[in-house]
């Protein structure tokens, strides 16, 4: 009989947490670079992966998982009443900050801004006069902080 051991179910609810997160924001890049919206119906669905696997994971508490959402609707609520990027973008950085939490919201954004600023160096330079797709920015931020996490 096989031993299943406390890091055999942190890996799991890691990884499923992570292919769950990755899953949602392919799907949201799709459709924001072919509609250029992102549908509440997406998010509202990952909203629920997330607190179901916050719920059943002791590394992600559903605590967690709550502050990281309200970090980021708090950080990007600005953005969003400024006129730099929209409420969909908004709520896919919530779902985001739901999967990681609030500690690591922070070293994730850093990541996406970056993404952000070589995705609307592209847009500019290529399609001057369209909007600029950010889900697609929040997902190579995603993986290239979830990248370097794996790597170290």
């Amino acid at each position: 009989m096989v031993k299943h051991t406390v890091n055999d179910k942190k890996n799991f609810f890691n990884m499923w947490n992570n292919l769950s997160l990755l899953s949602l924001l392919v799907t949201a890049s799709i459709f924001d670079l072919t509609q250029r919206r992102i549908p509440n119906i997406l998010i509202l669905v990952g909203f629920v992966i997330s607190f179901t696997v916050a719920g059943l994971n002791d590394a992600l508490t559903i605590e967690s998982a709550l502050k990281g959402m309200c970090l980021a609707l708090l950080l990007g609520f600005p953005l969003y009443q400024s006129g730099w990027c929209g409420a969909g973008d908004i709520k896919l950085m919530a779902l985001v900050g739901s999967f990681v939490g609030a500690l690591s919201l922070f070293k994730l954004t850093l990541y996406v801004l970056v993404a952000g600023g070589l995705v609307s160096t592209w847009y500019r330079l290529t399609s001057p006069n369209q909007t600029i797709p950010y889900a697609l920015a929040i997902t190579l931020g995603v993986v290239i902080e979830k990248s370097i996490s794996f790597l170290n």
